[in-house]
């Protein structure tokens, strides 16, 4: 197959790169794309309103606006920046190149494995498996056996265990689930809370690690999240590991944690939030659909779809907007020692890289979860070297039907989805799936999903 730029920058940790002579390296750098809806919004007449704290907080913008603002676009810039320095220098430092011949070689990709055996600048060799293994002989200088490990005799006595609570996906209210049509992951903060809950009174458990990989979501959920890693905090050790991206709500949930361990290119901060909803008034009326509404209360019908807001309900949804945001900032303050005006200053939506977030105190290290679990280990007075037991939490339940297929002897093949269709898998992901599960909620969600190709 054809290697990645993400797949080349993992292989760059490697003291030799080799390439399939059948395969090459797709490497053209690095792009990202944002689809906005207003232009088709307006064709149809849906009017979308939403509002925001504050001013770096776009992601309300791919339904209010036909562009990025200027706040947005530079928050934008600066970010990817700081992401492709970051692979630029990596890749630089790992073949021993300037960072000039690196830009040339993106800038000439695609290459086939018949470029890469003439320039070997971006690999060691082109070779296939049966050559390989003879290049890493003549590296090594000699031929290691491959053995099965060594028995271990079971201790009597129980090593101690640290549970990794993975927090995956759009965080929701409710319980955590899947939604095959995105090929998504929904982390409900329901499921999550009882499992930290639960960590935190088990009597076996001396550590919690949480692992975050999520852009955000219910603004609610990521509070009660976040109000039980404070509980946490001074009875049991709590540290952070982010993986790609720990943004808006997921940042708010790990503010509370002893220590947060980030990668330099992780995506963090956005502490931020936003709210509002689709008037679809004039869609309904192009298409013949009228409504008619009976309500006892002046604002009963403040979520209907069928009309706007008032100025009045615009000017109370900020109003709870702002008391929801002082909330998440007062909860970084708390979490990270910090003054309520210098998290302001850093936050009001602003997406940050995590080589600009350590010099701001958002994250405290580098490393991944190895690194956090270490760290875990020292504060129970344990060497790195010392076994624990490690407990991945939430446990997910095993369904019936694959219960029953093991059972058969038959595994569990997966059929294609539509969202496996490119153009299709884009335009759904345009619409946060936290934003879809729960539309009536506050959103402490990220303004854009990033991949590496």
């Amino acid at each position: 197959m054809s290697g990645t730029g993400r797949d080349y920058y993992v292989a760059t940790a490697a003291h030799k790169i080799y390439v399939d002579p059948a395969g090459g390296l797709r490497l053209v750098g690095m792009a990202g794309t944002t689809m906005y809806f207003r232009g088709a919004f307006d064709e149809f007449g849906v009017l979308p309103q939403f509002e925001k704290i504050a001013e770096y907080k776009s992601a309300p913008e791919q339904f209010t606006e036909t562009a990025p603002t200027a706040a947005a676009a530079q928050m934008r810039n600066e970010l990817f920046d700081s992401l492709w320095d970051g692979w630029l220098n990596a890749v630089a430092d790992a073949r021993h190149l300037t960072r000039e011949q690196v830009l040339a070689l993106v800038d000439g990709g695609p290459y086939t494995a018949g470029d890469l055996a003439r320039d070997t600048r971006l690999v060691d060799a082109v070779a296939g498996p049966d050559k390989v293994s003879q290049l890493v002989i003549g590296e090594i200088g000699e031929v290691l056996p491959v053995t099965s490990p060594a028995a271990v005799r079971p201790e009597r006595w129980q090593p101690p265990a640290i549970a990794v609570l993975y927090i995956e996906g759009d965080i929701t209210d409710g319980k955590s689930q899947s939604v095959p049509l995105l090929g998504q992951n929904l982390a409900g903060g329901e499921t999550l809370i009882t499992a930290l809950t639960e960590a935190r009174s088990d009597p076996r458990i001396g550590a919690i690690v949480l692992r975050i990989d999520s852009p955000g979501g219910s603004a609610l959920a990521s509070e009660l999240i976040a109000r039980e890693v404070f509980a946490t905090r001074g009875v049991k050790p709590i540290l952070c590991s982010m993986s790609n991206v720990a943004a808006s709500g997921g940042y708010f949930v790990a503010a509370g944690c002893d220590l947060i361990f980030a990668e330099p290119m992780t995506i963090t901060g956005s502490i931020g939030i936003f709210s509002g909803k689709f008037d679809i008034a004039g869609l309904a009326r192009k298409l013949g659909v009228t409504t008619d509404t009976y309500k006892r209360g002046k604002h009963a019908d403040l979520e209907s779809m069928f009309r706007p807001y008032t100025d009045e309900e615009r000017a109370m949804l900020k109003d709870n907007l702002r008391y929801m945001y002082g909330r998440f900032v007062g909860a970084v303050a708390e979490g990270r020692s910090i003054k309520q005006d210098a998290v302001d200053a850093v936050g009001r939506g602003h997406v940050w890289s995590g080589v600009q977030a350590m010099p701001i105190k958002l994250i405290d290290r580098f490393g991944g979860l190895g690194d956090a679990i270490d760290e875990a280990k020292r504060r129970l007075g344990l060497a790195a070297s010392a076994r624990i037991q490690l407990r991945e939490l939430p446990e997910q339940p095993t369904s019936l039907l694959t219960a029953l297929g093991s059972l058969l002897g038959i595994s569990e093949e997966r059929t294609l989805q539509p969202a496996d269709l490119p153009g299709i898998k884009q335009l759904l992901q345009g619409v946060p799936a936290s934003l879809l599960v729960s539309p009536g909620q506050p959103q402490a969600r990220l303004p854009f999903d990033i991949t590496w190709q």
